[in-house]
């Protein structure tokens, strides 16, 4: 997401509890939140007090943490700014969020100024900051909705547990193995029959990766270069240029030949084909900046070929790509929004016939669109497991028509039963 002056939430905390909430907003932030925390925010050799107002002017909720040492002058300045905003400025929904961290007195908020109590509070005190109900209950607070209760999983939804702290991005399946692409541990896992065997680490902030032939692709997108890696997670071959062009936090990968793939190079905003060291084609502007018109990128992220079509996840133009084979821009569909058929950093593509799914990440939901026989594509779901799915990012169709699915918010892969899933929602495949 581009660094607009707009914020989610501004966390409001004493400074004893600065470690505590620190984490919590790196949590936070992993659910595809902005957090206005000051320690990132604010910039060194400013004044601080109009940049905290400024914060909390274009936040959309005030988090006030009320930590064992209770809340603190600096923070009593900032809820009462908050409360003032909420009740002068009712159409804007502004709300301030009473968060009781481990070590606060719970028993009927009473550390709580008596203003805050008429809030409805988010409560860690009995638990830590892993207790997944006080998160999803913050994270709804943040998003101005109720936690609601538990729906037990649908059947054609499978959720495989990941290590604790990972932020699973690019996802792949082959020959029995998954490979996971945790974004946060800079690693690439291979789990078999759901264990972890296998792990490379020491990459920058990777991203994406595909299969092609024997080979595993990989972005070490923080490093600026291409992976190429055998089954056992074994470098082959590192890639960070092609002729004198160098790659710039390349994304996403995908093949559909035994020898040719796709890349994205987000930040040259442009689309490669690539076969070896030798650059097939490409499409994006020449001077390798950002752009909006057909066969223009802003920071692409998922790519995906398939035999007809190569399609682009443009993902700071919101909208997904269609080009052909070698790369002639076709057309789009999708624009910003959070409605059907609009998107918000659409960051991942999986294709199964003639379904595509795409990763809508700060909407945090899964699209399914369908391509039709005159080349349109209609969105015909816009929310897929909805109540399981954080923020999905990866996306991977297995042989047997089933989508796997790496969910950056919530730690998590899914995998959906792509058949039971048509059958539930009574769609019939082409």
């Amino acid at each position: 997401m581009p660094d607009s002056e707009r914020w989610d939430v501004f966390f409001s905390y004493a400074s004893p509890e600065r470690e505590v909430v620190e984490r919590l907003a790196r949590r936070t932030e992993s659910a595809g939140l902005r957090v206005y925390f000051d320690r990132w925010r604010l910039v060194a050799g400013k004044p601080f007090i109009p940049a905290l107002s400024e914060g909390i002017r274009v936040s959309n909720c005030v988090a006030v943490f009320i930590g064992a040492s209770g809340i603190r002058p600096w923070q009593n300045l900032e809820w009462q700014v908050g409360l003032t905003r909420a009740v002068t400025d009712p159409a804007a929904d502004f709300r301030v969020i009473p968060v009781l961290l481990p070590g606060a007195r719970a028993e009927d908020g009473d550390s709580m100024p008596d203003f805050l109590k008429l809030n409805t509070w988010v409560d860690f005190s009995r638990s830590d900051l892993s207790d997944p109900d006080a998160l999803a209950h913050f994270i709804a607070a943040i998003q101005g909705e109720a936690p609601g209760s538990p729906r037990e999983e649908p059947d054609w939804v499978q959720r495989i547990t990941l290590p604790l702290g990972c932020r699973p991005t690019g996802i792949a399946v082959d020959q029995g193995h998954l490979f996971v692409v945790d974004h946060a541990a800079g690693a690439i896992t291979r789990l078999t029959d759901g264990e972890p065997d296998r792990v490379l680490d020491g990459l920058d902030a990777p991203h994406h990766l595909t299969v092609m032939n024997s080979t595993i692709i990989a972005t070490d997108t923080g490093n600026g270069r291409v992976l190429h890696l055998d089954r056992e997670l074994t470098i082959i071959e590192e890639v960070s240029n092609i002729g004198s062009l160098n790659f710039k936090r390349p994304h996403g990968l995908s093949s559909n030949t035994p020898s040719d793939y796709y890349l994205s190079d987000s930040d040259n905003h442009r689309v490669l084909k690539i076969r070896g060291h030798t650059l097939l084609c490409s499409v994006g502007r020449d001077d390798l900046s950002s752009g909006q018109a057909l066969g223009e990128f802003d920071i692409p992220c998922a790519v995906l070929a398939t035999p007809t079509n190569v399609y682009v996840a443009d993902t700071y133009n919101h909208r997904i790509v269609v080009l052909s084979p070698d790369l002639e821009p076709i057309g789009s569909f999708g624009e910003f929004g959070h409605d059907e058929g609009q998107f918000a950093y659409p960051v991942g593509l999986a294709v199964w016939h003639s379904w595509l799914f795409v990763a809508d990440e700060y909407n945090k939901r899964l699209q399914l669109w369908r391509r039709l026989p005159n080349g349109i594509h209609e969105c015909l779901v816009s929310k897929i497991a909805g109540d399981w799915i954080g923020s999905p990012f990866g996306l991977a169709f297995d042989q047997d028509g089933r989508l796997w699915v790496a969910d950056r918010g919530k730690g998590q892969v899914l995998r959906i039963d792509f058949r039971l899933l048509l059958t539930a929602m009574t769609l019939v495949q082409d």
